[in-house]
């Protein structure tokens, strides 16, 4: 997935096309994941990394979870070169609906405690990667909300 948005958004713009079969990819992979299908991911990573058994805990995903996800940063690369681009394939809506999604995101790794285990991990690389890639999110979505 990251990789579909992030090439697809750069194949856009190195073929010059305003309405390139390339930024529709990349959009419909975005629509589909993030915005608009009802299969896509929730904002969180709340079952991320599950490990099965009785209780609440085999039904809550672990802190390692929020790591696998550190890949959004391609996709959010991706989206950023789309709408550089322009084109068809970036519209309000779709603009709108992933910066929706991201906000609702890194709300979510900064309250969840799932998160803030993340965050605390006496394993350093866990910790910096998870509070980085939260507001790294944070000045991208600043970034976006005032260049639209």
């Amino acid at each position: 997935m990251t990789q579909t948005v992030f090439y697809s958004a750069v194949t856009h713009v190195l073929t010059e096309g305003s309405k390139s079969a390339y930024s529709q990819h990349a959009g419909t992979a975005l629509d589909d994941y993030f915005i608009s299908s009802p299969l896509g991911m929730h904002p969180n990573m709340n079952f991320g990394q599950i490990v099965r058994g009785p209780g609440q805990k085999g039904q809550q995903g672990t802190f390692t979870g929020i790591l696998d996800l550190r890949g959004i940063v391609r996709i959010i690369n991706g989206v950023l070169v789309l709408r550089a681009a322009g084109g068809d394939a970036w519209s309000k809506p779709r603009d709108d609906g992933f910066r929706a999604w991201t906000l609702s995101y890194v709300n979510w790794l900064q309250s969840n405690s799932a998160a803030k285990q993340a965050a605390a991990s006496p394993k350093s690389v866990v910790s910096t990667r998870t509070l980085c890639s939260a507001q790294v999110l944070i000045v991208i979505i600043a970034i976006m909300e005032h260049s639209s």
